[in-house]
């Protein structure tokens, strides 16, 4: 089994760059690390990954989240915050992937994001099919 979760509970409302997590209370596999932000696959197969967390307010520019494997970006999580006042915005995205051993996961902002104590940037996943 390959499971873990990683929470960035620390930076307020200046978080941009590479995303870090300060908390991984769920790691099974072992493959992901808080420090770097980078889940490397311990096992080949399908995961399923998840991001959730929310625009710094006071940043009304739109939010843009880079999801990249193996240093490459492959899709962005992208927000325009177009509404009046349009900061404090959630932006989530899940998506399955078929990796290999030795992959790696990542996630850079281009835009600030907050990260607290009570708003927490998630970085989830889970091996749901291993590879033949």
């Amino acid at each position: 089994k390959v499971i873990f979760h990683a929470a960035k509970t620390k930076g307020g409302d200046g978080v941009k760059g590479d995303l870090t997590f300060d908390s991984v209370p769920i790691n099974v596999g072992g493959g992901m690390d808080g420090t770097t932000g980078k889940f490397t696959v311990p096992t080949a197969g399908i995961y399923r990954l998840t991001f959730a967390g929310a625009s710094a307010p006071g940043h009304y520019g739109s939010t843009y989240i880079q999801v990249r494997k193996n240093g490459e970006q492959m899709f962005e999580i992208w927000d325009s915050n177009a509404a009046k006042d349009g900061d404090g915005n959630n932006v989530a995205s899940t998506w399955l992937w078929d990796l290999k051993k030795g992959d790696t996961v990542d996630l850079h902002s281009e835009t600030y994001l907050k990260a607290d104590s009570e708003w927490h940037l998630i970085f989830t996943g889970e091996l749901i099919h291993v590879a033949n």
